[in-house]
């Protein structure tokens, strides 16, 4: 298929992001005003995160030896904490910025995909409106600028594809929607490197259907960011000996089949004879070791391998240096159990595969993933602290976080399912529509088998897409009943009076 013709957008349609823009603006004004605040200081300290003092004392060795998350975030965060007082000002500023920039592509990706302006109007003013944009947004966590790679991959493959007229534009294009998945990589550890070599090969397969992109400056391009993504992993396995960039991947998989009641502990007696796996059973996934409180393997049967980071960095690994009453999951003795976390997991897994399924449909007594996915996530325990100052506000506009989910999710696949069935209406279907479906249906489902609990939370991360999808779902739907209503209109106007 030749590059699509695309007709030169109307100065209103290229700006029909602004009103979103614009809302979302008043909106954080009115809450800031009311109260609604940045605790920077107070989130320092999740479980994701190194200490500010580790991160001042010896930057590189401390992001060289973090082996529970990527190092994009904390690499940020280290920025950050040089402003001192001035951190909790700089986060609010750029959360702020991150929240209308996603507005802004999110507008202007479901104005191009659907050929709608008003259709992108709408999803601008939906996502300003809806309270976790703003709750998130100036929330210390990586939520909202994971939302933000997303929606910029997601927009940057979508101009390649739709309306790119210079030579350049179409790489260029194509290899920032790269780079936003290669940052996805190194901040979030679900963007694991399978899915972004992955998206990478679509976008190189998507650039040879382009007649004005070269294939030797594709390969080039690509193939820098893959060496990236490459280098980054290799060096994860040769010092930590994870296959991702995290060393939870076990831990998350057990937690959320115990947390979900899609299995037990007894289940998991049956399913283990070992005494080393034995002993984790009787532990939560999730109940850290300090470095000098690893029990001694003839206790445990567990044959630890002894841990030494290559960074050669001690003050990272300390967990003394962690506030009172904090844990600190990035030490040796974490890392030296993780390898038996990750095969009891897949033992387990591997027992009875269906834990999976229950895990995601839940029970008659327990909530699944996919249930938790469809509630409010402005409610979520950890941002409830600005719904509650800023209330008044945003305790107006709950109706729409409780159909949010519900709504953009039933729209994307049912209105996907009838699109995908309808021949007449599946010609019709923009380019770049499937692939990003089928990207917003992998993160779904890796949040609903790993992330039990706060599976709400983590689709904050792709309600962008979804609302571009659900857009651009309805316009398809709907286009030929106004494609007949223009012929009518084009008879009566044709016609003699």
């Amino acid at each position: 298929m030749s590059d699509v013709s695309v007709k030169r957008p109307s100065t209103w349609a290229r700006w029909s992001w602004v009103p979103g823009v614009s809302v979302f603006a008043a909106v954080a004004a009115i809450n800031l005003v009311l109260g609604a605040r940045v605790d920077y200081a107070g989130f320092r300290y999740l479980w994701q995160h190194l200490s500010p003092e580790v991160l001042r004392e010896d930057f590189a060795a401390s992001i060289g030896a973090l082996h529970i998350q990527p190092p994009g975030f904390n690499a940020l965060l280290a920025g950050i904490d040089v402003l001192g007082g001035a951190s909790e000002l700089a986060w609010t500023a750029l959360g702020l910025s991150i929240g209308a920039a996603t507005i802004a592509l999110s507008a202007d990706a479901t104005r191009r995909l659907s050929h709608s302006p008003l259709a992108g109007l709408i999803v601008g003013l939906v996502l300003a409106l809806l309270p976790s944009t703003f709750l998130y947004a100036i929330w210390p966590s990586y939520t909202a600028i994971v939302a933000l790679l997303v929606t910029l991959s997601a927009w940057s493959l979508i101009a390649a594809l739709h309306g790119a007229r210079s030579i350049s534009a179409p790489l260029g294009y194509l290899f920032l929607s790269g780079a936003a998945m290669t940052l996805l990589f190194l901040i979030r550890a679900s963007y694991a490197w399978p899915l972004v070599l992955a998206w990478l090969i679509v976008l190189a397969w998507q650039a040879r259907r382009l007649n004005n992109v070269k294939w030797p400056q594709v390969w080039l391009a690509l193939g820098i960011l893959a060496l990236v993504v490459g280098t980054v992993q290799v060096r994860a396995f040769v010092t930590f000996g994870t296959w991702t960039m995290t060393s939870w991947s076990g831990q998350n998989l057990l937690n959320a089949a115990l947390g979900s009641q899609a299995t037990s502990r007894q289940a998991l007696q049956q399913v283990v004879s070992d005494p080393c796996y034995a002993f984790l059973v009787d532990r939560s996934p999730f109940t850290p070791f300090a470095p000098d409180q690893v029990p001694e393997p003839t206790a445990t049967g567990c044959a630890l391998v002894p841990y030494e980071p290559s960074a050669d960095a001690p003050t990272a690994l300390r967990v003394e240096r962690w506030p009172v009453g904090q844990y600190n999951f990035n030490n040796e003795g974490e890392l030296a159990w993780a390898p038996y976390w990750n095969s009891l997991a897949f033992r387990v897994l591997a027992s009875d595969p269906l834990i999976l399924t229950r895990v995601i449909a839940g029970s008659v007594d327990q909530r699944g993933s996919f249930e938790v996915l469809l509630t409010r996530s402005d409610t979520y325990n950890q941002v409830r602290g600005n719904w509650e100052t800023a209330g008044a506000f945003l305790g107006k506009l709950w109706p729409l976080s409780v159909a949010w989910a519900p709504v953009v999710l039933g729209i994307t696949y049912l209105g996907g399912l009838v699109l995908l069935v309808t021949p007449a209406l599946r010609r019709r279907v923009p380019r770049g529509y499937w692939i990003l479906l089928g990207s917003a249906t992998t993160v779904l489902l890796v949040n609903l088998v790993a992330e039990y609990g706060e599976n709400q939370r983590f689709r904050v991360e792709v309600d962008p897409l979804l609302a571009i999808l659900a857009a651009t779902t309805i316009t398809v739907v709907a286009s030929p009943l106004f494609s007949r209503r223009g012929r009518v209109a084009s008879e009566l106007g044709n016609s003699p009076g």
